[in-house]
Parts: structure tokens; sequence; C-alpha cells
């Protein structure tokens, strides 16, 4: 019997959400370890190229290459940093350097790099189960509309709950992500 892979196209929502998803990548990133569970011991699915570790599936890759490329200039914005920062897929669970930063700095750090762990982890599904040919451009589009999406789903509530400055503080640190002008909402990304 077939199961059908059925992959989820929309933000997670909270940061009870980001934890269970984390945890669940963390315990199926450990099983890609074991030989047993990798489907070519030699070859990358995704590109093909090199030899498929945790490291190659989910830093060295095109496709996650790609994406940190892309996002570790929003995590520098969100932690006010100019420094360059360690491998962000390796930060998730572990801003331990940057204690001096808010908690919500961190929060959203965190949210941003699972989100983006996600996307590649979906991505990887897809290519495996359902030979899915996505390219990096399109995988940095998915991430994009998830994240737009979940700030733009933060902001319609605050403003319903006229929360909007708390907004600001929350999701548009340093004007990183994005800005409000007359009452809409623009990303930077």
């Amino acid at each position: 019997m077939q199961t059908q892979l059925h992959l989820r196209a929309q933000p997670l929502r909270s940061l009870k959400e980001v934890h269970i998803t984390c945890e669940f990548m963390s315990k199926s990133l450990r099983n890609l370890h074991k030989p047993k569970n990798l489907p070519s011991a030699d070859a990358c699915r995704a590109c093909r190229k090199h030899r498929e570790t945790f490291m190659h599936c989910f830093a060295e890759c095109e496709i996650p290459s790609f994406l940190w490329s892309k996002i570790t200039p929003l995590i520098q914005g969100i932690l006010n940093t100019t420094n360059s920062l360690k491998q962000p897929h390796l930060m998730l669970g572990d801003l331990s350097e940057y204690t001096d930063r808010s908690i919500r700095q961190r929060k959203l750090t965190t949210t941003l790099i699972a989100h983006a762990v996600y996307v590649i982890w979906t991505t990887r599904c897809r290519i495996f189960h359902e030979n899915s040919s996505d390219t990096p451009i399109q995988t940095w589009q998915t991430l994009r509309r998830l994240l737009k999406s979940l700030i733009n789903i933060k902001y319609q509530i605050a403003k319903q709950q006229q929360k909007v400055e708390t907004f600001k503080e929350k999701f548009l640190i340093n004007s990183s992500l994005g800005e409000i002008s007359h009452g809409t909402l623009i990303t930077h990304f």
C-alpha cells in the first residue's frame, strides 16, 4: 500500500509548532546518519553530484546553499550584526552567543531558520518521493511565500487588535524584514 506525501503549504504559526517541527526534523536528520535510511549512500538525490551526507543535504547542496545565502542577510539584520555568522542551520536551537540580543530577536531568528530547514526538507522529500526538479530559485520563492504569509498573518491580527506598534517591535526589528507604509506591510526580501 502506497501512502501519498502531503506537504504543508502554510507557515508555522506558533513557537510550539516551530519547536515540534524542529524536534521532528532533528530526529529525522539524525536518522540520515544511518546508512540504511539513505536511498543511496553515494549520490545526493537533489544534485546527483556529491555524496549524500547530513552537511551536504542541509548546507552544501545547491538548494540549501542558495537559501542560506539569501537568509543570512536577514538574520544579520534581525540580530543587528554585520559580523559573519556561523552557518545559519547550525544556529537552530543554539543562539547562545547572542544572549545580549532580545528574546524577540532570538525567537524570530529561530523561526526564520526553522522555516528554511523545513523548506529544504520538504523540497528534498518532493525530489525523492515525487521526482520533482525544484531549482534553488523555486525553493527560495517557496520560503519567501511562507515567510511573507507568516508575517502578513501576524500583521492582520495586530491590525484587528490595534496592536500594530507591538507587531513592529516583534517582527520588523531594525526594519530588516520590512516596514509599514500608509497601513500597508512591505517586506524587504
